[in-house]
């Protein structure tokens, strides 16, 4: 190692110091090479070698035969003593004039001498220096400086080499490593191999790393100075030193005598090598390349140490370090790289290096932390692409909560002041959903920025809600007053910025109720003919959509035969009337409009059509029960006190002496005389008059036409009487009182509270 060093240094060092402007000096047979091989030589004979000596400047400079223009010089690292005697110059003559572009050739002889005690077989090395000087003076203006080696031989043919080196060379090059062993014939007479050989040295499993191109005929050396090369190719399979001998067995005098055995023979040398850097040690789970760090949260700053080792043959360094991405949006810095060390590491050896990096994106990642190995370049043969970088995966998943909620504005229903018919508060749905991969905790749920008092509540105070699940809270609005109110619905979640915090704006109004007022005209008729009775209604009507209620009226006069309501407010709600009569005389009435729609700006509800008969009574009342307006937010929508509602008065006109065929006057029948009180809460007080013995029964209805009571008096004779009857478990509503006899019916409506 030292004396390959000391070449190196001294045949490079002249062109440090000198411009090749001056001149040029070579090797003839190697113009490109400083170390010069004359090749084997027989014991007593010499070989000799060309350098060509150029001037290429316009001035004339001298060579002298003495140092530092011209001198062979021992070798520092020789085997034997004076080497360096075996080699001199033969041609020129010195000193030598080098006009402007002249070129001269310098011709230097070894001589292998006959003496084996002081100047044994083997190689001969030597150093040669070549300059120009400036005459008179002896300063170099241009020099070079050759190493020489020939090797005494005893054998008819020999190699220029006895060791081919074929370095280090990758495992399973795509392309197999060359080397050429010249060999050359030292004698006149021809020379017949007769075997080629190749010995494996090394202890390997296969004999498949290097492969001579042998001949297939052993060759003929056939004069002096002929030579033929062989060829041979390394392929390591692993990693190691491989050797192998390579031997070319002759009969050197084969008539004379033809026992006799010579062998040239080399040794092949080259190592396979194979770099391979694993991970040893990481602050997170890893295997093989591989570093896991499991689920982080997005934005979270991860910091990775990491020791790898040297599991190859060959010293590591770096070049360069890169975090690279698989996946974008993330952000990632080394801290320490392996580089920054300066020093390769061995095999066995440890490096570390850190990183530190964030993911700004939910969802599987991968990134790459590529070394750039320094392999290529070093005298490293076959190395494939694979082997420049080194490259470590670091996986995971970025998880984060993403809350989606249904609404940012929640308008609640229109809430109506009119208890206790109409509802007083009103619940609203807000959805609320996973949309990430990753638990979502709702750790505050809260109402703000109330306006004008607390009106709104919630049934969740905090919420866990799955992955990619969902849950709901209950928002209710329950006002106090009429008046428009507005707060915020803030939640205040783990869910990725900007969504950790969303305010809802939630919006309710309550009403009083507007009134109205219902009505039926008085009316006459004649038997036989078709009555035409309209519900009277106000403006206000507008702010309902639906109509409930149940008119009562004397069945043996008016029978129900339809209606019309072209031209009223009812108009295109034909497909939600339904008027139905029962035998009773109870009319029940449900008009419905359409979704969302209201009745119409038109002083009449509905037309009703009746059938005039001529009945048990001239006349009768058309009376309402329970009327009601109603729309999709209250079944009370509009105000209907007591005095806003004026019942219907319907009388038979007069037909040629028809009020005494139809009603005589010597039967009155039955009369109620006084009826208290009148709303009842506990008795009824009923005086009746009644003109002739009769059967009496007491009936009771409410307004939906369910029988309440039942009461039978038996027979009472004419007169006046007093009936009382106990009401005081009813219920609030209004009741039809019906007092049936023999000789006729009575009715009479009250209200029980």
């Amino acid at each position: 190692m030292i004396r390959n060093l000391l070449i190196i240094i001294c045949l490079l060092l002249p062109n440090f110091l000198f411009s090749e402007d001056v001149g040029r000096i070579y090797s003839v047979d190697y113009p490109a090479d400083t170390v010069i091989n004359f090749g084997p030589c027989y014991v007593g004979d010499s070989i000799t070698a060309t350098f060509q000596i150029e001037n290429i400047s316009n001035t004339t400079y001298l060579i002298y035969e003495v140092m530092p223009t011209f001198g062979i010089l021992r070798d520092p690292n020789e085997v034997f003593i004076d080497e360096f005697r075996n080699f001199k110059d033969i041609a020129p003559s010195f000193p030598i004039n080098l006009y402007p572009q002249a070129k001269i050739p310098l011709v230097i002889q070894y001589n292998a001498s006959v003496n084996l005690f002081t100047s044994p077989l083997g190689w001969y090395h030597s150093f040669m220096q070549v300059g120009f000087a400036l005459p008179p003076d002896t300063a170099l203006a241009y020099s070079q400086v050759f190493f020489l080696e020939a090797k005494k031989t005893n054998k008819f043919i020999d190699g220029f080499e006895d060791v081919l080196n074929f370095d280090s060379v990758y495992i399973n090059p795509s392309v197999r490593e060359s080397r050429e062993w010249r060999v050359k014939s030292v004698q006149t007479d021809s020379v017949q191999l007769i075997e080629q050989k190749l010995t494996l040295l090394s202890q390997k499993l296969t004999y498949d790393e290097f492969f001579p191109q042998f001949y297939p005929v052993n060759p003929i050396f056939r004069k002096k100075n002929e030579i033929i090369n062989w060829s041979f190719e390394y392929s390591p399979l692993d990693k190691g030193i491989d050797s192998a001998l390579v031997e070319l067995k002759f009969k050197p005098l084969p008539k004379d005598y033809p026992d006799s055995i010579q062998i040239a023979n080399c040794k092949l040398y080259g190592t396979g090598v194979h770099q391979d850097i694993r991970l040893n040690f990481v602050n997170y789970d890893f295997r093989n390349d591989t570093i896991f760090v499991g689920n982080i949260r997005t934005n979270e700053l991860v910091k990775i140490n990491a020791q790898i080792k040297n599991f190859g043959n060959l010293a590591f360094g770096s070049l360069d370090e890169q975090i690279t991405g698989i996946n974008p949006n993330f952000s990632a810095q080394s801290i320490k790289k392996i580089k920054d060390n300066l020093v390769r590491f061995n095999q066995n050896e440890t490096a570390n290096f850190s990183l530190e990096f964030q993911i700004f994106e939910r969802g599987n990642f991968t990134l790459r932390y590529e070394i750039t190995s320094d392999i290529s370049q070093r005298n490293i043969k076959q190395v494939p692409a694979s082997a420049e970088k080194v490259v470590f995966y670091i996986t995971g998943k970025a998880i984060e909560p993403q809350i989606a909620v249904s609404a940012t504005k929640l308008q609640f229903p229109v809430i109506y002041q009119y208890l206790p018919y109409c509802e007083s508060s009103s619940d609203t749905t807000l959805l609320i959903r996973n949309i990430g991969n990753d638990t979502l905790y709702i750790k505050k749920i809260i109402i703000e920025n109330e306006v004008p008092t607390f009106t709104f509540t919630t049934d969740e105070n905090e919420l866990t809600i799955p992955p990619n699940s969902s849950d709901s809270i209950i928002i209710t609005f329950e006002p106090i007053m009429s008046q428009v109110f507005t707060a915020d619905l803030l939640l205040i979640s783990n869910s990725g910025h900007p969504m950790d915090s969303i305010r809802i704006s939630l919006i309710g109004s309550s009403i009083s109720p507007s009134s109205t007022s219902i009505s039926i005209d008085s009316l006459k008729g004649k038997p036989g003919s078709i009555l035409e009775i309209p519900i009277i209604v106000d403006s206000n009507i507008v702010y309902s959509s639906n109509f409930i209620d149940t008119l009562y009226y004397n069945h043996s006069i008016l029978q129900y035969v339809g209606y019309k309501n072209q031209g009223t407010a009812s108009e295109g709600a034909i497909e939600n009337i339904l008027i139905s009569e029962d035998p009773t005389g109870y009319l029940a009435i449900n008009i419905q409009k359409p979704s969302k729609s209201r009745f119409s700006n038109k002083p009449a509800l509905i037309n009703l059509l009746f059938k005039i008969y001529l009945g048990n009574a001239q006349s009768t009342l058309i009376s309402f029960l329970n009327p009601r307006f109603g729309n999709e937010f209250c079944d009370y929508a509009l105000y209907l006190p007591k005095e806003n509602i004026r019942n219907g008065y319907f009388q038979i006109d007069s037909v040629g002496g028809i009020e005494i065929k139809a009603y005589p006057m010597q039967k009155p029948g039955i009369v109620i005389k006084s009826f208290s009180p009148n709303p009842v809460k506990d008795n009824i007080n009923i005086g009746l008059s009644v003109s002739e013995t009769t059967n009496l029964k007491l009936l009771i209805y409410d307004y939906y036409g369910n029988l309440i009571a039942e009461n039978e008096f038996g027979k009472i004779g004419g007169g006046d009487f007093h009936l009382s009857q106990n009401f005081s478990n009813a219920p609030e509503g209004v009741y039809m009182l019906i007092i049936q006899s023999e000789i006729n019916s009575i009715y009479q409506l009250f209200i029980k509270y």
